[in-house]
């Protein structure tokens, strides 16, 4: 070959260029950034729309459903669905996996501009939300008051502690949650605003006229341009005190007469505590692409220096570190690659007895992993868990082709070829075998690249890594492999002097002698099998319907998240339940965890966001939803798992029959965020008609709580809560000249508050909130004496124009598509997901005649998994077919590749089997290593073949060439499944944190290859003389046909 000769001739350019390689890789080494899992960005995109004091009803009416209608004309929309609940809008739009999520999001920025006008004026203007892994926090922290009132620090913490976390170079946003605004709080007496005849609206109108700075031109003064300014903004509190709102009986009435002005509190919503005590939380982000790991170092060193300002009363406590995983992930799999390499090199050096021809094999590790690390690089990629799980995939097969290669070259050399020669004539005789055999292992990653959703996301990178790594070790075996052995492999001495040299001797000479009998067995196999060839392919039918016998064994599951040691518990209590109540339970729920060993913190959050964080990214927040935290000791510190650590927090929560739904999560909390916020079993029902969806609902909630594994079954039926309804009487509101909607408007103000203005004092700014004191607004019959500003110049108290009343209305009210929707969801546990899933479609499907009028479809994982399962399976489909194609290009025949073909059933066949005895499930991560496998079983099988074809041409009988082509063959076969499987070994056997999502995949390569090995080594050539013998008889006939016509 070309590539071995220029090699050879000019072994400086090489090594120079390889030099070259290795010097830019260690560069891009220190260059990488460091991440949990690829930076991705789903195609996702959520429309938050505040209207504070609305109901669900008024929600949905008002704002979700103009927003929902227009944004139907948004190009590549895929699904849209909404949420409306108290005070929230929340539309979220799915697109197709390779949407431009910037023009979709301009789209949408342009439709809501021009449905901005069918919006309520007191509403928000829309904002819209992409999620991506980028704005997942890496680092969450506590700072908690031991005496006095923490929001009293707020400012504190800001100043101290968020601002120069902020500066900090890869950090992106830095967020503080349950830290309440100060504000300054007008606080009305209703009594007092009656005595003095003025609507509490007029309030409002009056403070926003009055705290202005109006800009008034400019006028020339001399030689000077000068600026005309009126200002006219609040500079303390007395002077809002003393501001005039109106008269009474001719004398001046002064804010103070009828208000309290102070400096106060927003009212808490959210309560969030650690070590029983409030506590602010803040949550840090990091830039895109910035590395996680030296971020949170950073991260802490200014929160190590922080400490040393603060007062003595405010506590830094560390809550979620999101590179603790990460760490723990990376050492895994990094000691997982070194092993793996350890063991590769090991096996190379049993087989060939030389350490010199070992280490020239040995070589493309490194050189491999280094062209690697210089290829993430210059992709723009990240060191994460998916491209390490592939380098230490990729680490037994990296010696592959270097070993085919190496192994005839020694053959040649043994052979007293000198030693250039030697390394040109083996090189160029299996060359092109090598080449087409490495394809076979690229070209099944290929459709990848038209692969979307979770698979294409995460595996993308994966056969990214695997194509550079084997391409990497493809060159290093056509150039440096001869180069090396022209140079350094000489033919082996036997007058050596030397006791150790002549021990070492020996030791060879009885190795060989027992290769030599193994190789010599071998043949007569073969032999024997050629003469048995129907029975010997009678066994192969029989082990292969076998395995289509086990696959009921294998249970599916999608991606096991593992037990990483973070347990978040999301609870949810009846409707309307007060958020210190709520608080209570969680508190309970908290000691419970804090009092198991394993556990080394725990935490929690009641009540909604300021900025409706967990709603935009679909999850739920509410005064009755609760959140509890806890994070354990490694995996490898404690005998217990974190489902058995979490059953002391279940125990407490079935004490509290007010706990209607409950959501165990187990996992990384950030690998969790992918995977989305519904539960892992999701049934979507959606229709028109609330009887007919609630009814369904029932008979799904019946039929999931009936399938053994699945727990915390929970519905998200339209819920109604208590409210109070002020009704208007129109025609009385009419004659006394009130619009209904100075009811409304007066009442909001009253009863929510509405923020008026600002004020601006010592570099600081705070709302003013003007509403009613609290002993005015505590009891339903306060609304009656309400005074409402009338077309008269007058006040009208509700009593005369309205009837307060006791109703409900829906707390939330989802859609699908426009339509409405009910979620019927569960955990598992105890069986794998798939066997469940198949179970609950069964069960569903027998009632669907019960469910008319709903349309019924699957959500959460079940969801995912489906999806994934039929791109896997698009993906081995494809596989096969491209790796016939690479074949049939390099043999210029149809008939041997298809004798190739017959390794890959049985690696299935393999695969099926190491699932069922090491009773593992079948997930995804399994099902790409099936697809690996297809690349990887048929590279042994072509060598083998076109060893057999090379036999042929230099004039061997078939039977003769099939057993010699074995006989020569089986070294390097044995050696390049063994590197592989044995490289693959620490993969499998691994038992740390992350080992469940690798694992399987492991133990997927390594049964199908063992068994396609066996397959590889008997049944291809009985098959292949088969095959050639029918193609002989054919031909014969053909020309027996033609002969008579010729004649004729």
């Amino acid at each position: 070959m070309k590539l071995a000769e220029l090699s050879v001739r000019r072994p400086m350019v090489v090594s120079m260029a390889f030099l070259g390689v290795v010097l830019f890789g260690l560069y891009a080494v220190k260059s990488l950034p460091i991440d949990l899992f690829p930076e991705i960005e789903p195609p996702y995109m959520s429309i938050i729309t505040l209207y504070l004091g609305a109901s669900a009803n008024d929600v949905e009416d008002k704002v979700t459903e103009p927003i929902e209608d227009s944004l139907g004309l948004v190009a590549d929309l895929k699904r849209i669905t909404s949420s409306s609940k108290e005070n929230l809008s929340v539309v979220t739009l799915e697109f197709e996996f390779g949407t431009d999520l910037d023009e979709a999001a301009n789209d949408a920025r342009g439709l809501l501009e021009m449905v901005k006008r069918k919006l309520p004026a007191d509403s928000e203007a829309p904002r819209i939300f992409k999620m991506s892994t980028a704005m997942m926090p890496i680092y969450i922290f506590s700072v908690r008051v031991d005496k006095g009132d923490f929001r009293a620090y707020r400012d504190t913490v800001e100043e101290q502690i968020v601002e120069p976390l902020q500066r900090i170079a890869g950090v992106g946003a830095v967020q503080m949650m349950n830290a309440p605004e100060r504000q300054v709080l007008v606080e009305v007496d209703r009594r007092k605003l009656a005595a003095h005849h003025l609507p509490l609206p007029a309030l409002a109108q009056v403070l926003g006229a009055a705290n202005v700075s109006v800009p008034s031109g400019r006028m020339d003064v001399g030689s000077f341009d000068l600026p005309v300014r009126v200002p006219g903004e609040f500079s303390s509190l007395k002077e809002i005190r003393d501001l005039v709102v109106g008269q009474h009986n001719g004398a001046m009435v002064y804010l103070r007469d009828v208000a309290t002005v102070r400096m106060g509190y927003q009212e808490q919503q959210q309560i969030a505590r650690t070590g029983g005590k409030d506590a602010i939380m803040v949550m840090v982000q990091k830039q895109s692409g910035a590395n996680i790991v030296e971020v949170v170092d950073r991260v802490r060193s200014t929160l190590a220096q922080a400490k040393t300002k603060l007062p003595a009363e405010l506590v830094i406590q560390e809550l979620i570190d999101g590179s603790t995983f990460i760490r723990i992930m990376v050492g895994n799999l990094s000691e997982t690659i070194l092993v793996a390499g350890l063991l590769v090199v090991l096996v190379v050096f049993l087989f060939l007895r030389r350490l010199r021809t070992s280490l020239i094999v040995g070589l493309a590790i490194p050189i491999s992993l280094i062209v690697v690390f210089l290829g993430l690089y210059l992709a723009d990629y990240s060191l994460n868990v998916i491209t390490l799980m592939a380098m230490a995939l990729a680490i037994g097969m990296v010696v592959d082709d270097g070993i085919v290669v190496l192994e005839n070259i020694t053959r040649h050399s043994e052979a007293g070829v000198e030693p250039s020669r030697a390394a040109l004539d083996g090189t160029s005789e299996v060359g092109l075998a090598v080449t087409a055999a490495t394809l076979t292992t690229v070209v099944v990653f290929l459709p990848l690249a038209f692969v979307g959703g979770l698979v294409g996301i995460f595996f993308g990178q994966l056969a990214f890594v695997i194509t550079v790594t084997i391409g990497a070790s493809l060159v290093t075996a056509l150039s440096l492999t001869p180069m090396l052995c022209a140079k350094l492999l000489k033919p082996r001495r036997h007058d050596d002097q030397g006791r150790s040299r002549r021990l070492i001797e020996r030791v060879h000479q009885a190795s060989e002698r027992a290769f030599a009998a193994l190789e010599r067995r071998y043949a007569g196999v073969i032999r024997w099998a050629l003469r048995h060839r129907w029975p010997v392919l009678g066994m192969a039918a029989v082990i292969l319907a076998g395995s289509l016998a086990l696959l009921p064994l294998v249970g599916f599951d999608f991606i096991p998240m593992g037990d990483s040691g973070d347990i978040q518990i999301v609870a949810e209590l009846r409707t309307g339940t007060r958020v210190e109540q709520s608080a209570k339970i969680a508190a309970e729920v908290a000691q419970a965890l804090e009092a198991q060993p394993e556990t080394v913190r725990a935490f929690y959050m009641c009540g909604t966001s300021e900025e409706a964080i967990m709603s935009a990214t679909g999850g739920k927040e509410g005064s009755n939803i609760m959140q509890v935290f806890a994070k354990l000791t490694g995996r490898t510190e404690r005998a217990r798992t974190d489902k058995q650590v979490a059953e002391a927090a279940r125990e407490v929560l079935r004490r509290h029959p007010e706990v209607v739904a409950v959501n165990f999560k187990y996992g990384s909390v950030f690998a969790g965020m992918l995977l989305g916020q519904e539960k892992p079993i999701t049934v979507n029902l959606q229709g028109n008609d609330f009887a007919d969806l609630a009814r369904a609902a029932e008979r799904v909630e019946k039929i999931l709580a009936a399938v053994p594994g699945v727990e915390d079954v929970s519905v998200d039926l339209f819920e109604e809560r208590p409210e109070l309804r002020v009704v208007v009487d129109r025609q009385r509101a009419s004659r006394l000249g009130v619009p209904v909607a100075a009811v409304g408007g007066t009442l909001r103000n009253a009863v929510y508050g509405v923020k008026v203005t600002k004020f601006r004092a010592g570099g600081e700014e705070h709302d003013i909130v003007l509403r009613l004191r609290k002993a005015d607004r505590d009891e339903p019959a306060d609304l009656r004496h309400i005074e409402i500003p009338s077309m008269a110049q007058s006040v009208v108290p509700v009593h005369n124009i309205a009837q307060v009343s006791t109703g409900a209305s829906p707390i939330e009210i989802q859609h699908r598509d426009k339509q409405r929707l009910v979620r019927v969801g569960a955990n598992f546990s105890g069986r794998p997901l798939g066997d469940i899933s198949e179970e609950i479609a069964r069960a569903i499907d027998k009632q669907k005649d019960e469910l008319e009028g709903v349309t019924v479809s699957f959500g959460g994982e079940m969801s995912q998994m489906e999806e994934a399962n039929i791109d896997l399976l698009v993906l081995v489909i494809l596989g096969i077919v491209l790796i016939y194609m690479v074949m049939v290009a390099q043999f210029e025949s149809l008939l041997d590749p298809f004798v190739i073909m017959f390794s890959i059933p049985f690696a299935f066949t393999g695969v099926a089997l190491t699932m069922v005895v090491t009773d593992t499930t079948l997930t995804m991560s399994a099902i790409l290593g099936m697809v690996i496998l297809l690349g990887v079983v048929v590279k042994n099988a072509i060598v083998l073949v076109d060893y057999i074809n090379l036999m042929r041409r230099q004039g061997l009988p078939l039977l003769e060439a099939v057993a010699t082509a074995g006989q020569r063959r089986l070294r390097p076969v044995l050696m390049t499944a063994m590197t592989t499987a044995l490289g693959m070994l620490p993969l499998a056997m691994a038992r740390a944190e992350g080992a469940e999502m690798w694992g399987p995949m492991g133990k997927a390569v390594i049964g199908g290859l063992m068994v396609s090995l066996l397959v590889t080594l008997v049944l291809v050539p009985t098959v292949y003389v088969m095959l050639e013998r029918f193609r002989r008889r054919a031909v014969a006939v053909t020309e027996e046909a033609t002969r008579p016509e010729l004649a004729g």
